[in-house]
C-alpha cells in the first residue's frame, strides 16, 4: 500500500465528471468571478468530490480542467481574492509559501487581515504557547480560536501580534 498521494491530472477526470463540476459554477463574462455554487468549506473555499481524488478545492479543479496541466504540489492563487471564484482567468498555480506570503503582505499593506477574526495580543501569545506544547495542531488551534490555519501558521512561525502590526484596532473581523 502506497502512502504517496496520486498526482492530480486532468486525464483522471471523466468528461461526465467535468460537466457535473462546471454545472456547479455560475459562469459569467470572461473577466468576472465565476462563483462556485456547490459545497463551501469552513475556510470559505469551494470543494468538490471526485472519483479519482476524493475531495479537492473547486478552484483547483477549475484550473486543472482549463489548463490541462498537472498542478503537482503547487497551490492555486486567486488574483481576484475571491475564494469561491472558479474563473480560470483569475487562477494561477504558485508555491504555497509564495501564495501565503502574498496574501499576508497584501492584507498588511491594506491595513487589515479580512480572512481572520480579531485576536488580542494575549490570544496571540496563548496560541504560540499552546502550539509549543506539541499537544495541538495548527488546525486544532484555528478551530479553537475561530481563525484560519494560515494565521495560526503565521503566529507560530514568529509573526507579530495583530496590534503590533495593525495598530490598536487589530485585524478586521471575518464575515
Amino acid at each position: 500500500m502506497s502512502l504517496v498521494k496520486k498526482q492530480l491530472d486532468s486525464n483522471d477526470i471523466t468528461a461526465r465528471e467535468a460537466r457535473a463540476f462546471w454545472s456547479k459554477v455560475s459562469v459569467g463574462d470572461p473577466d468576472e468571478c465565476w462563483t462556485w455554487l456547490g459545497t463551501i468549506s469552513g475556510n470559505g473555499y469551494g470543494i468538490y468530490k471526485t472519483a479519482a481524488y476524493g475531495i479537492i478545492g473547486a478552484h483547483r479543479l477549475a484550473l486543472l480542467l482549463a489548463s490541462k496541466q498537472p498542478l503537482g504540489n503547487l497551490t492555486v492563487h486567486h488574483s481576484c481574492r475571491n475564494p469561491c471564484c472558479c474563473n480560470p482567468r483569475h487562477l494561477s498555480a504558485s508555491a504555497h509559501k509564495d501564495n501565503i506570503n502574498e496574501m499576508i503582505q497584501r492584507n498588511l499593506s491594506q491595513g487589515n487581515l479580512p480572512f481572520v477574526r480579531k485576536l488580542t495580543d494575549e490570544q496571540y501569545n496563548r496560541i504560540a504557547i499552546l502550539y509549543s506544547t506539541g499537544k495541538y495542531t495548527q488546525l486544532d488551534l484555528a478551530r479553537r480560536f475561530g481563525v484560519s490555519q494560515p494565521l495560526i501558521n503565521y503566529i507560530v512561525r514568529g509573526g507579530k501580534t495583530a496590534n503590533a502590526q495593525m495598530g490598536s484596532s487589530g485585524p478586521s473581523a471575518c464575515v
